[in-house]
């Protein structure tokens, strides 16, 4: 590594998933551009992380293994207090980088001086086993494009220069979900989010969140900036409310509450409407889909 390349730290956060882990670190291994230091933080696992982490020795590696469970907040956190490189990568344990996306998002920063932290596109894997692909505009996010919610997937394609998090704080352990949205709309005070189109990610859908996980983070994170947002724009306001009743229909939906899933999302749909066609496309689908499954 040269010297005018900026340290990268990769923060792993893992709980009972030691065979997709391996992929994980895998696929860290693999880079084209070796980082600085990996972190692999265990939330209190059950399973045997340490063997499997040594397995890894080719990579500048270390284990810190939390006493407590405390979530995917706590766990990041505890790798960003250890964490001594210029920027910080995370990666999800149940999820994979492509080979050359620590060489590309580091080569973006270095063209971006000013952004702070980005994204990339990435691939999703579906319990189904199909696969779709999420990419973007070469642009940059602000708060208005947060509204709606969190499409980014930062918690394996998140890139971040680590003096931010002085600024802006670390994520919030008290959300069992939704963490990554909350952070990223405090970040957005202090830098734009830089969009790269390439897919250097998958991630692989393992589950979903439980309901009262969702509903919790919902009523929190929207006490915490649902001002923040209506102060930003009337639209901006709208939509982050349609976003939370989103959530919520989307919640029940996964728990065969269909009724109340159907409720929520006419509430979504009243509060902001105008949404683009491929959204109301995604809807039926997901419905049609479910519907087969419980069918077969």
């Amino acid at each position: 590594m040269t010297t005018d390349v900026p340290l990268v730290s990769v923060i792993i956060p893992t709980y009972n998933r030691i065979n997709l882990l391996d992929e994980a670190l895998a696929s860290v291994a693999a880079q084209s551009l070796t980082p600085y230091e990996v972190i692999v933080v265990d939330d209190a696992s059950t399973e045997d992380v340490v063997r499997k982490v040594s397995d890894f020795g080719m990579l500048p590696i270390s284990l810190i293994r939390r006493p407590v469970r405390g979530g995917a907040a706590a766990a990041r956190n505890t790798g960003i207090l250890e964490a001594k490189g210029e920027y910080l990568g995370f990666l999800d344990s149940d999820d994979l980088w492509r080979p050359d996306k620590i060489e590309k998002q580091t080569a973006y920063h270095a063209t971006n001086s000013d952004i702070l932290l980005s994204c990339t596109g990435y691939a999703i894997l579906r319990m189904d086993g199909k696969e779709s692909m999420v990419t973007y505009e070469t642009k940059n996010y602000s708060l208005p494009e947060l509204a709606f919610g969190c499409s980014l997937s930062p918690g394996s394609t998140l890139f971040v220069k680590r003096s931010i998090f002085e600024e802006v704080g670390m994520f919030d352990e008290t959300l069992p979900r939704l963490e990554d949205w909350d952070w990223l709309i405090r970040a957005v005070a202090v830098s734009r989010i830089g969009l790269m189109p390439q897919i250097l990610a998958t991630i692989q859908q393992t589950g979903f969140a439980p309901y009262d996980s969702v509903k919790i983070a919902v009523e929190q994170v929207g006490s915490q900036h649902r001002k923040l947002f209506a102060q930003c724009s009337v639209k901006a306001g709208l939509q982050f409310r349609a976003a939370l009743a989103n959530e919520m229909a989307v919640a029940n939906f996964r728990r065969h509450s269909f009724l109340a899933a159907f409720i929520w999302l006419l509430r979504s749909l009243f509060i902001y409407p105008f949404r683009q066609p491929n959204y109301y496309l995604r809807v039926l689908s997901g419905a049609l889909r479910t519907l087969a499954e419980r069918s077969a």
